[in-house]
């Protein structure tokens, strides 16, 4: 087999469709989806197939296969320990997730094909507070979420995938989670596969749930070695269109493209048919803004058989140069004009703003946050945020802080600058900022070690 870095730019490459609705239409009994060890709890997991009905999962990739599939993506998509403990299933991560790189072996067979580990967001997120009331609160820290999906990545490296697809993500923070768990599971299996990321996004706003537009998604990853970078779900093909068109413009990886077949009706069905999808999609297969191309909620094989026959011949998008100049990001982008300056608000420096400081000794956020607004207010293009003062804990300071300001789309509109000396803070910081911020105040005082 073709190495796939080679071969998707010789040619649009074709992602299968697809796993939920077309296990939903086999309208499976109670019993494929009980607990396979107790045989009695019942769920609605469908990564439960990969053991209880291995069949299933098997004759939906090989259909998918049989119409010129050229990636399958595995029946994982919520095979995370976070996921699974829905269905107290948390302890059997790798046990689902070998035995879905098992049937999607089985169905490649002999078949010039590529295996995806398909990674799934999940319910939470790290950006958004799960409790109105609290916005510093979070379930789960950036470094739990990066355990979770490197225990899932280390699972399917061990089955053999060729590919991890990170898609649907809503959320730029638990992207990057899912990237370095898939990075450090490369790490401990010393063997490295691409890694593609796809990102969703949730109505005509253009951005995602976590309030990013598409620019500051592809600022905010811009710097990881990525294979490519997509959009899915959300939308029909038609909705998607003015989106891939901008990312390939933007975007210095591949780009890749699966929207869902139309939007669902009442009883949750997708209303648009194989050829419809097919022409819908053309823009962007005609006029080369895409290397992959496939489909998502809704999509059979039918839908993928006629993506592929359009695409069939037609060149694929060719990447873009990286832009080196200065881009950071938060809900939006920031880059300054040439010859211009970044106006940086030091307000929220308690060094800077003596008012500030007292706030952030009591921890009394909100009122932390009315200053960082009132630096939006008057012409702030990034927030100067230290937390550097005796008898404050700069760390816990800068998390509540940085978690507040995220409640406040006025606010978190600014790409911020972590100003430390302690680099334990700046670490703690960046997870938890979805975008692209500066570090500030690292110095050479303790040597180039340090350093």
């Amino acid at each position: 087999m073709n190495d796939i870095r080679e071969m998707v730019q010789k040619r649009i490459l074709v992602l299968d469709g697809a796993m939920g609705t077309m296990i939903q239409a086999r309208h499976l009994d109670a019993a494929a989806f009980r607990d396979f060890r107790t045989k009695t709890n019942e769920t609605s997991c469908n990564e439960v197939l990969n053991l209880n009905r291995p069949d299933v999962i098997e004759s939906i990739h090989r259909a998918y296969l049989d119409v010129g599939a050229d990636i399958i993506e595995t029946n994982t998509f919520c095979a995370t320990r976070f996921s699974l403990a829905e269905y107290s299933l948390q302890d059997d991560v790798r046990l689902i997730n070998m035995a879905a790189c098992d049937i999607a072996q089985r169905a490649r067979g002999n078949k010039k094909a590529w295996i995806a580990g398909d990674i799934g967001p999940g319910k939470e997120a790290l950006s958004l507070s799960t409790k109105v009331e609290d916005p510093t609160f979070r379930l789960h820290t950036f470094s739990d979420f990066t355990s979770m999906y490197r225990e899932q990545a280390e699972a399917l490296l061990d089955g053999g995938v060729d590919l991890f697809l990170i898609e649907t993500e809503y959320d730029t923070l638990v992207a990057k989670s899912a990237i370095h768990g898939c990075l450090e599971a490369m790490r401990t299996r010393g063997r490295t596969v691409p890694v593609m990321v796809s990102m969703t996004f949730s109505d005509n706003s253009g951005r995602t749930l976590a309030g990013q537009t598409l620019e500051s998604v592809v600022v905010s990853l811009g710097d990881y070695p990525l294979f490519s970078l997509g959009i899915n779900c959300s939308t029909g093909a038609k909705e998607m269109i003015p989106k891939v068109k901008r990312l390939a413009s933007l975007s210095p990886f591949f780009v890749s493209a699966h929207p869902n077949a139309g939007f669902p009706d009442e009883e949750g069905r997708y209303q648009v048919d194989a050829e419809t999808f097919a022409e819908e999609l053309r823009p962007i297969i005609e006029e080369g803004d895409v290397n992959i191309i496939g489909g998502c909620c809704g999509t059979t094989p039918d839908h993928i058989s006629a993506v592929r026959k359009l695409a069939e011949g037609i060149a694929p998008h060719r990447r873009i140069q990286a832009d080196h100049k200065l881009s950071l990001a938060s809900l939006d982008v920031r880059s300054p004009k040439e010859k211009e300056l970044f106006v940086i608000g030091e307000r929220t420096n308690v060094a800077g703003s003596s008012k500030f400081a007292a706030l952030a000794q009591q921890g009394l956020w909100d009122e932390a946050l009315a200053v960082a607004r009132d630096e939006v207010e008057h012409g702030a293009d990034v927030l100067d945020i230290c937390m550097d003062a005796p008898l404050l804990d700069a760390k816990a300071a800068m998390v509540a802080f940085l978690r507040t300001i995220q409640s406040d789309p006025s606010v978190n509109r600014l790409p911020v600058m972590i100003d430390s000396s302690d680099f334990s803070v700046v670490q703690a910081a960046m997870e938890e900022i979805q975008g692209k911020c500066i570090i500030n105040s690292i110095s050479l005082k303790e040597g180039e070690d340090v350093f």
